[in-house]
């Protein structure tokens, strides 16, 4: 691997809903390379398709010197109406991929959850989704994945790296499922299946699977 991506910070989370994501990406490059990487930001708007994925930037970066540098990197915030109401709220995803010649060489996860933090929101939610009223966190620890590419402009199999989830992380993303199971579990169990396959779907897109 020539460049590795050595720490993402998120500035400003949480944050509204239809604000946009602020990262403070630091990358090293370890072997000089001739072209741009090119950044992008997808939010997934629905766990069990790529159909509602919300591409909020695209960016190209360059030129690479070799060592240690750092930028930010701004997107716009995801589009409610373009994601079916029911995948709203709850718990979701936002991946932030780079790519060298057409090439994901490695993937950045987060889990995020939409809320309602007013107390009577929480208890009586509108029957379409107030987005001014939304709360979105995003979990601070990601999910990184690796690829192992060509550098050069030809394709070559990948080979992935997922480091384990840290306890807090697991307890966290469990806790965020089984909220999930609770309140599916109140409709029938038809709809608890439906949402127990979306949250393993949301975790496959993260973790890289």
């Amino acid at each position: 691997m020539k460049v590795d991506v050595l720490n993402v910070k998120l500035v400003g989370n949480p944050a509204p809903f239809s604000d946009g994501i602020k990262f403070q990406i630091t990358i090293q490059c370890i072997e000089a390379i001739e072209d741009d990487l090119e950044w992008k930001v997808i939010y997934i708007g629905s766990p069990n398709t790529t159909d509602n994925d919300q591409e909020l930037t695209s960016i190209a970066v360059g030129p690479i010197a070799v060592g240690t540098s750092q930028f930010d990197l701004e997107t716009e915030g995801p589009q409610i109406d373009k994601i079916p109401t029911d995948d709203i709220l709850g718990m979701t995803g936002v991946l932030l991929c780079c790519y060298y010649h057409d090439q994901e060489f490695i993937r950045v996860g987060y889990y995020l959850e939409n809320k309602y933090t007013d107390p009577i929101l929480l208890e009586n939610p509108p029957e379409k989704p107030d987005s001014s009223k939304i709360t979105r966190e995003i979990l601070d620890k990601p999910r990184v994945t690796r690829f192992d590419i060509n550098w050069s402009k030809k394709l070559a199999d990948g080979e992935i790296f997922i480091p384990q989830l840290t306890n807090e992380e697991k307890q966290r993303v469990d806790s965020l499922m089984e909220k999930e199971q609770d309140e599916s579990e109140q409709d029938g169990d038809q709809k608890m299946e439906k949402d127990t396959v979306a949250a393993k779907d949301v975790k496959g897109r993260i973790e890289g699977q």
